[in-house]
């Protein structure tokens, strides 16, 4: 009864872990995509001054 017991919260444990594992590597690879994003938007949108700004 008790090996069932250790086994039942070492599951909860292990899950738990892994959600919060789960939730902070996310985390940090949506913010890491979102930051490269908005620099290459930024860039595009720098470009698209410069060259609008170039007389023939």
């Amino acid at each position: 009864m008790q090996a069932v017991a250790r086994k039942v919260r070492a599951g909860c444990t292990n899950r738990r872990l892994w959600k919060i594992l789960s939730f902070t590597i996310g985390g940090t690879v949506a913010l890491c995509i979102g930051l490269l994003t908005s620099v290459y938007l930024a860039t595009l949108h720098e470009n698209d001054l410069w060259f609008s700004n170039i007389k023939v």
